[in-house]
Parts: structure tokens; sequence; C-alpha cells
């Protein structure tokens, strides 16, 4: 089920920022491929922090950094071209799952 729908999210933050990049001015451009990439790089990190070193606190941080992030990146998209913003807000939704659900790990687990 995860591996599903983030299929859908990646495809959808793919979608979203490439048709917003097309019609964005070239600083605009710029901006989008950096909150892209920032945001991907936490992304990245989030798993790595919660499953492999198993610090389900620091994941709530680095969750907590990467919503921020995906707030930033939809605000920007959305300048650009409001649909485009739109295809973003379940990703907005997902990272709010997963803080949640993260955040009631490390309440569990205080030590970690």
């Amino acid at each position: 089920m995860i591996g599903a729908a983030w299929t859908g999210l990646y495809a959808s933050i793919a979608g979203a920022t490439g048709r917003a990049t097309a019609k964005a001015t070239p600083e605009g451009r710029r901006r989008i491929a950096a909150l892209l990439g920032v945001n991907l790089a936490i992304n990245a990190a989030w798993p790595w922090v919660f499953f492999r070193a198993r610090r389900p606190v620091l994941g709530v941080a680095v969750i907590g950094v990467l919503e921020a992030s995906t707030i930033a990146l939809t605000r920007e998209v959305g300048k650009v071209d409001r649909v485009a913003g739109a295809a973003l807000v379940p990703y907005l939704g997902w990272n709010l799952f997963a803080l949640t659900l993260n955040a009631t790990i490390a309440r569990r687990n205080p030590g970690r």
C-alpha cells in the first residue's frame, strides 16, 4: 500500500513541478528547482533516520522540516500554476499523516 501511495505521490510531485517549471520565469525555475532539491533530500533522509538509525524523536524533527519544505514548494509552484500547486496537496496531507504517526511512535518510545 505504501509503495503504491508513494508512486502516485512522486508522479504528482514530478508532474506538478514539471508543469510549473515549464511556465515559470528563469528565476522561478531556479526557485522551484532549489525547493524541489531540498525537499527530495529531506524526503530521502527521513526513512534513514526513522528506520535505519531507529531515532523516532529525530524523525519527528526531520519530517517536520519536510512538511515545512513541502509547504514552501507548494506555495512556489502554486504561484506559477494553481493546478500544479493543487496537485501537491495530497503530498502535504501524506506528510502530515506521517508526521502524526511518527510523533505517536516517538511519544510511545521516549528513549529513542
